[in-house]
C-alpha cells in the first residue's frame, strides 16, 4: 500500500454542510473533483486530475479497509465508511465517505464518491477500529452476531420459508398437544364405555331376560300352560342371564353392593331353574296348576331389588362418568384452545416482529429516505448491510441518494457559477442579451435594457411595434427590417459576427457569438449591443478635421456643446492637439519666414513638450548652426573675393607681360617662369577656394540635415546651398579661364 509522507497530528475540520465530491475511473484515477476537495486537501486541480485517488490516503487507515472498499464497489454495491485522509501539507481530515459504482447499460463505467462531515462519535469509533486492526487485536463481530447477521442476510424467500417451517412446527406442537388431549378424551371415553356403556348393555340384557317375555315370564307360562317350549325358553334365557351376570360380575370397578345385587338376581334365577325341574316332575305326575303354585313359592323381589340397585348404580356411574368426561373434554378443549391461541399469538408476534423488522421497518426507512430526498437531504445514513432483497432496495436507494447528492451539488455549484456570471453580466457596462435557437430573447442585462429604453423612440420611427419594456420573450428578429435574413444569419453562426445596423437614425453595433455547451450542443446566441450614433458622428467630425489638417487647414475645431463624457473629452483633446499643432507650425512658419528673409537672430521661444520640444530645439540649433555657417561663408566669400582680385590683377599683369614677350624669347621665358609661378599661385588659391567651397558645402549639408527635421526650413537651406554652388561655379570658371590663359601663354 502506498505510504504518503510526511504526516502531522494537525486535524483540518470539515465545515458543517460541506460536501467533497470526486469521480474516478475503474483504476482509481481522479477524473473530477469539486472546489471543496481542492480547498481541504490543499492540492490544485492540476495536481489531482489524472492522479490516483490514493494521493490523499493516510497511513493510519488499514489496508483491509481499502480492500473492503474495492471489493464492495467492484461487486456493484455502495460502500459507506469513515475515512481519515491526508492533506498535501501532511495534516489530516476525517470524512464520511459514500462511494458508489456508476452503471451504464448494466456495466460499471466509473466510481463516484460523496463525502460529508462525520460526527465526533463516528470518528472515535473509526480510530478505535483502525487501532485494533493495525495492532492485530480485532476479532471481528463474534459468532452470535455473525449468525444473526447471516440470518438477516437471507433472502426474503428463504426467510418466508423459514417462517413457514416455524409455523408448521408450531402447528405440529399444537397438534401434538391436541393429540394428547384427544388421547385423554379417548381414554375417558373408553373408561366410560367400560364403566357405563357396558353396564347399560348388561342391564338391558338383564331387564330383557328377566322382564316380560323373559325367563320368569316363560317359567310362569310353562307352569300355567305346561307347554315344553316355555320350559326350553326358560332354560335358554337362564343360561343367557347367567352368562350376562357372570360377564357383569367381571367388570372392573364393581362395588360390593353391585356384586350383591348381581348375586341376588342370580340366586332368584337359579331358584327358578331348580323349580323348573320340580314343576316338570309335578307336571309329569299330572298335578294341577294350583298344586304346583302351592308347592313352588319363589319371590322375585330380591331380583327386582338387585336390578333396581344396578340401575341406580348405573345412573350414578353414568352421571359421574359423564360429568368427568364433560369436565375432561371441557378442560382439553380449553387447553387446546389456549395452546392454539398461545401458539397463534406467538407465531403472530414472531411474524409481526419479523415483518416489522425485516420488511416494514426497512420499507419505512426507505419511504422516509425518499421523503428526505424529496425534501433535499442527500447525505442521511442508510443501512446497506442487509443481504436480502430489501437490502438491495436500500443499496439502490443509497446509490440513488449519492448520485442525486452529487448531481444536486454539481447543479448547485453550476447554479452558483451561473448566478455569479448572471450577476456579473447584469452589472457589466456592455449591453448583453441572449437568444435561444429559435431566436427568442431569454436574457437581457441592465445595460442593454437601459440602452433600448434610451433609443426606443428613435427605433419606433422605423419599427413602430418595438417595445423596450418587453424584450424578454420577444424575438431578436424584431430589431431588424429583414427578420428572415437575421434568423438565417444567427442559425448559421459558427464564429464571432460583427456588424452595424442603422435603424431610426441610430447606428447600432452588433457582436454575436454562438453559445456552445461542453458537449457541443448549440444553446443559442449571445449578442452585444452598442449605440455608436454619437461615436459615428464624432468620427465624421474628426475625419473632416483631420482631412482639413491634412490639407494644411489647422484652424477648424470640433464642437463641444453637443457632446458629453468620453466624446467630449476626445473632441476637446483633438481640439487641444490642433491648437498645439497650430502654435507649433505658427512658430515654425515664423522662424522659417524670418530665415527665408535672412533673419537668423530670433529662435522659437514658446515652451513645448515631447517631440514638439525636440523639433523646437532642433530648429533653434539649426538657426545657431546656420548663423555660424553664414559667418564662415562670408569669410570664405571675402577670401574668394580677395583671391579673385589677385587673380584678376595677375591676369592683367600676365596679359601685359605677354605682349612684351613678343620682342624677346628671354623676356618670354622669364615671363613664362613668372607666369608659371603666378599660375601656380593662382592654382593654389583656386584649390584653397575649392576647399573652402567644399567646407561650405559640408556645412550646408549639415545644416540641411538638421533643417530637414523641420518641414519648410529645408527650402531655405537648399536655396543657400544653391547660392554657394553658384559661387563655387564662378570660382571654377575663373580657374578654368586661368588654365586656358596659361595654356595659351605656354603655346605662344
Amino acid at each position: 500500500m502506498k505510504i504518503n509522507e510526511p504526516v502531522t497530528d494537525v486535524e483540518i475540520p470539515m465545515q458543517e454542510g460541506s460536501v467533497i465530491v470526486s469521480k474516478t475511473d475503474l483504476k482509481g484515477t481522479i477524473t473530477f473533483c469539486n472546489h471543496t476537495f481542492l480547498e481541504i486537501s490543499g492540492y490544485s486541480e492540476s495536481e489531482l486530475i489524472g492522479r490516483n485517488h490514493n494521493i490523499v490516503r493516510h497511513p493510519d487507515v488499514p489496508a483491509a479497509a481499502f480492500q473492503d472498499l474495492w471489493d464492495t464497489i467492484r461487486a456493484g454495491r455502495p460502500w459507506i465508511g469513515v475515512v481519515k485522509n491526508r492533506a498535501k501539507n501532511g495534516d489530516h481530515y476525517w470524512v464520511k465517505a459514500n462511494v458508489i459504482p456508476v452503471l451504464r447499460d448494466g456495466q460499471i463505467v466509473e466510481y463516484m464518491s460523496v463525502r460529508t462531515k462525520p460526527s465526533r462519535e463516528e470518528i472515535q469509533q473509526a480510530e478505535q477500529l483502525y487501532r485494533a486492526i493495525n495492532s492485530g487485536t480485532y476479532r471481528g463481530e463474534g459468532r452470535l452476531r455473525g449468525l444473526l447477521k447471516a440470518l438477516g442476510n437471507l433472502s426474503l424467500g428463504r426467510k418466508f420459508l423459514g417462517m413457514l417451517a416455524l409455523m408448521a412446527l408450531a402447528f405440529l406442537l399444537t397438534a401434538a398437544s391436541s393429540w394428547v388431549a384427544m388421547d385423554q378424551a379417548e381414554s375417558d371415553w373408553d373408561l366410560y364405555q367400560r364403566d357405563v356403556a357396558q353396564r347399560q348393555v348388561y342391564l338391558s340384557q338383564i331387564k330383557s331376560l328377566l322382564g316380560y317375555g323373559g325367563a320368569i315370564h316363560n317359567f310362569k307360562n310353562y307352569v300355567i300352560r305346561g307347554d315344553e317350549k316355555y320350559a326350553r325358553r326358560f332354560e335358554q334365557e337362564h343360561r343367557q342371564l347367567t352368562g350376562v351376570l357372570d360377564e357383569y360380575g367381571r367388570l372392573a370397578g364393581l362395588d360390593r353392593q353391585e356384586r350383591a345385587s348381581l348375586e341376588a338376581i342370580g340366586t332368584v334365577i337359579d331358584r327358578y331353574r331348580n323349580a323348573l325341574d320340580v314343576v316338570r316332575g309335578m307336571r309329569a305326575k299330572g298335578q294341577t296348576v294350583r298344586d304346583i303354585d302351592r308347592r313352588v313359592k319363589i319371590s322375585d323381589a330380591p331380583a327386582l331389588e338387585g336390578l333396581a340397585q344396578l340401575n341406580r348404580r348405573y345412573a350414578a356411574l353414568t352421571r359421574a362418568r359423564s360429568e368427568r368426561l364433560a369436565s375432561n373434554l371441557h378442560r382439553e378443549r380449553i387447553v387446546t384452545l389456549a395452546t392454539t391461541l398461545v401458539v397463534f399469538l406467538l407465531l403472530a408476534g414472531l411474524f409481526w416482529l419479523a415483518l416489522r423488522r425485516g420488511v416494514m421497518r426497512p420499507l419505512g426507512a426507505a419511504i422516509a429516505q425518499f421523503q428526505r430526498i424529496g425534501e433535499g437531504h442527500y447525505h442521511d445514513d442508510i443501512d446497506i448491510h442487509r443481504g436480502d432483497e430489501l437490502g438491495d432496495l436500500l443499496r439502490g436507494l443509497k446509490t440513488m441518494q449519492v448520485r442525486l447528492g452529487f448531481d444536486v451539488n454539481d447543479a448547485r455549484e453550476r447554479a452558483e457559477q451561473a448566478v455569479r456570471i448572471k450577476t456579473a453580466l447584469d452589472n457589466v457596462s456592455s449591453s448583453v442579451m441572449m437568444a435561444d435557437n429559435d431566436g427568442t430573447i431569454i436574457y437581457t442585462n441592465k445595460t442593454v435594457e437601459s440602452l433600448f429604453r434610451e433609443v426606443e423612440e428613435d427605433i419606433r420611427k422605423d419599427l413602430p411595434a418595438f417595445d423596450a419594456g418587453r424584450l424578454l420573450g420577444a424575438s431578436i428578429d424584431g430589431f431588424h427590417k429583414d427578420p428572415a435574413h437575421q434568423r438565417r444569419l444567427l442559425a448559421a453562426l459558427k464564429d464571432t459576427f460583427d456588424s452595424e445596423i442603422r435603424v431610426g437614425g441610430r447606428t447600432l453595433r452588433i457582436v454575436a457569438n454562438p453559445v456552445i455547451s461542453a458537449s457541443g450542443e448549440r444553446l443559442g446566441s449571445a449578442v452585444e449591443w452598442s449605440d455608436r450614433t454619437a461615436e459615428v458622428a464624432v468620427e465624421q467630425e474628426v475625419e473632416e478635421i483631420v482631412s482639413a489638417a491634412r490639407a494644411g487647414d489647422l484652424g477648424r475645431r470640433i464642437r463641444l456643446d453637443d457632446k458629453t463624457g468620453f466624446f467630449r473629452r476626445l473632441s476637446g483633446g483633438v481640439n487641444e492637439l490642433l491648437d498645439t499643432l497650430g502654435m507649433v507650425f505658427d512658430d515654425i512658419a515664423t522662424v522659417m519666414g524670418r530665415l527665408a528673409r535672412g533673419d537668423l537672430s530670433r529662435p522659437i521661444e514658446r515652451e513645448y513638450q515631447g517631440m514638439f520640444a525636440m523639433v523646437k530645439d532642433d530648429i533653434n540649433e539649426s538657426l545657431v548652426n546656420l548663423r555660424e555657417m553664414v559667418g564662415k561663408l562670408r569669410n570664405a566669400a571675402d577670401e574668394v573675393n580677395t583671391a579673385s582680385n589677385e587673380i584678376a590683377a595677375g591676369n592683367n599683369n600676365l596679359s601685359a607681360r605677354t605682349e612684351q614677350q613678343a620682342s624677346s624669347l628671354e623676356e618670354t621665358a622669364s615671363s613664362m617662369e613668372e607666369l608659371t609661378s603666378t599660375v601656380k599661385n593662382n592654382a593654389d588659391n583656386a584649390q584653397q577656394a575649392n576647399q573652402l567651397a567644399a567646407s561650405a558645402r559640408q556645412t550646408a549639408e549639415l545644416g540641411g540635415s538638421v533643417v530637414s527635421r523641420a518641414v519648410d526650413a529645408m527650402q531655405a537651406i537648399n536655396h543657400a546651398s544653391n547660392r554657394i554652388a553658384e559661387i563655387i561655379g564662378v570660382i571654377d570658371e575663373i580657374a578654368f579661364q586661368t588654365n586656358l590663359l596659361a595654356l595659351n601663354a605656354s603655346v605662344e
